[in-house]
């Protein structure tokens, strides 16, 4: 079957409307829904279905494809019509692998120099009370022992030997008020698996013939009051016998010499600037138990004949006009506490210096 107007050598060419029936009637039961409008391609059970094919035309600027569910009527209070795309379903009823149909949202290609492809927007609608969420979720396994779907949000990748890949931005959006939180996480486990969730990774991308990109991780500049925190903490653990989390913060290794671990306070325009603590943390309250112990040394040496270990320097900073700060050494309040200072064990006499 084929419906089509008449083309023309000028002007408009004729359009085609296919429409379903309204209702006018005021006293019509609010049930009753207006006529509906099917296009459907043809089934069948030996060979592939028929394709539904929708396509604006081609011309100086392509036509546009508009997709819109209807309004809510005027002063009905009723909520704007649901836009549902879906692909099929496989086979419900087959004992061996069935995929589901695929879902495929792109925009189109752009071929001259210096053209700029296709954007693809997905948002939320506005709202007076509260915008609409937009939710972008993989699908569930079914069977017991399956695997749920990946997510991947990548950028597209740069053309020949010297295009750039895109940026990846993941950020609430700005606001008079207050902005919203930003959460990355793996999921949590339920069950009695015994397995552990997923971990977490943010790392920037190796390069093979130049520098690796930066990692920054950073809280924002506060105007007003204090400055935001950032806190770094491991997983807690609650069965017994077990142990928390730890935390390493290591730099990176290198060929000729491993990079610099730096850890001070932040500095102060005016007034002191912040300190620094290294401590353990408070024992168990049911006593017996004693905190951890801090140790601060350098690395051993390689075996290589003539390698030295680093030094371990305790000192004050410099004072320009006043008293240069002061170095305490003490154990805690106790019935009985030791200080010792010692050299190591060396083929050579070693000296301690005070």
């Amino acid at each position: 079957m084929r419906l089509l107007t008449g083309d023309t050598a000028e002007g408009a060419a004729g359009g085609v409307t296919v429409a379903a029936g309204s209702i006018s009637g005021v006293g019509t039961n609010a049930v009753d829904a207006a006529g509906a409008v099917d296009i459907s391609g043809g089934s069948s059970p030996y060979s592939a279905g028929g394709v539904v094919s929708v396509a604006a035309g081609s011309g100086i600027d392509g036509g546009e494809l508009q997709l819109k569910s209807g309004d809510g009527a005027s002063g009905s209070g009723g909520a704007g019509g649901v836009v549902r795309v879906r692909a099929g379903d496989g086979d419900r009823e087959s004992t061996s692998a069935s995929n589901g149909g695929g879902l495929e949202l792109r925009a189109g290609d752009a071929q001259g120099a210096g053209s700029i492809g296709g954007k693809v927007t997905v948002a939320g609608g506005a709202g007076a009370g509260s915008g609409g969420s937009v939710a972008v979720t993989a699908g569930d396994g079914l069977d017991n022992g399956s695997s749920g779907g990946s997510l991947s949000l990548e950028s597209g990748g740069g053309g020949g030997a010297e295009g750039t890949s895109g940026d990846v931005t993941l950020a609430s959006s700005r606001t008079e008020l207050g902005s919203g939180a930003v959460n990355v996480a793996s999921g949590t486990v339920t069950g009695p698996s015994g397995e552990a969730s997923g971990p977490v990774r943010l790392g920037s991308g190796s390069a093979t013939d130049a520098g690796a990109g930066h990692v920054a991780l950073a809280a924002g500049t506060s105007g007003s009051g204090d400055g935001a925190q950032l806190k770094l903490s491991a997983g807690g653990a609650t069965s017994e016998a077990s142990i928390g989390g730890q935390v390493a913060i290591e730099a990176g290794a290198g060929r000729a010499g491993g990079g610099r671990l730096d850890l001070s306070g932040g500095a102060a325009a005016s007034g002191q600037s912040g300190s620094v603590s290294i401590g353990s943390c408070l024992a168990g309250p049911d006593g017996g138990a004693a905190t951890g112990d801090v140790s601060l040394s350098s690395s051993e040496a390689g075996s290589a004949t003539g390698a030295d270990t680093g030094r371990l320097v305790l000192a004050t900073g410099r004072s320009a006009h006043g008293a240069s700060g002061s170095i305490d050494i003490a154990t805690g309040s106790s019935t009985a506490a030791d200080i010792a200072i010692s050299v190591g064990e060396s083929s050579e006499i070693g000296r301690a210096h005070v």
